[in-house]
């Protein structure tokens, strides 16, 4: 998302006891949703053509590898909006199943298996780096 679409610190805000603006709300979440949905289809057709072809050619397994490492390192960098959890959670479980099943047929060496590993925790572990956000403050 881009940085005009960042909130404030939900602890540096004022507290206000006024009642929400429900179309405001909606339009900001759906705004939000036209955002983060691509990005679902993306990782749904990624994760479906990984388990079609798994079995196969062995240098497929690699660019899953390379996909996985490229997209964890780039959750640095993605936004913290409340709304992302879920695609980020569903890109952590896309890379622990490659870790998997690289692991389990021998298509990644122990070197790369480690920093394949490291670099999972690490971005599902990037989530915790942004201030508590509400929904609302986007």
């Amino acid at each position: 998302m881009s940085q005009s679409s960042r909130a404030p610190d939900a602890f540096s805000m004022k507290m206000e006891y006024a009642p929400s603006d429900k179309e405001v709300l909606m339009r900001q979440q759906r705004d939000a949703l036209n955002l983060i949905t691509p990005h679902q289809k993306i990782l749904h057709m990624l994760s479906s053509h990984f388990h079609a072809c798994r079995l196969g050619n062995p240098h497929i397994i690699k660019i899953f590898q390379r996909i996985v490492r490229v997209s964890m390192a780039g959750l640095k960098d993605a936004t913290g909006h409340p709304l992302a959890r879920e695609t980020r959670l569903q890109l952590t479980i896309f890379g622990l199943q490659v870790l998997r099943f690289s692991s389990s047929s021998n298509t990644i060496s122990y070197t790369l298996q480690y920093k394949l590993k490291d670099q999972i925790l690490s971005g599902a572990l990037s989530w915790f780096s942004n201030a508590p956000r509400s929904v609302k403050n986007y």
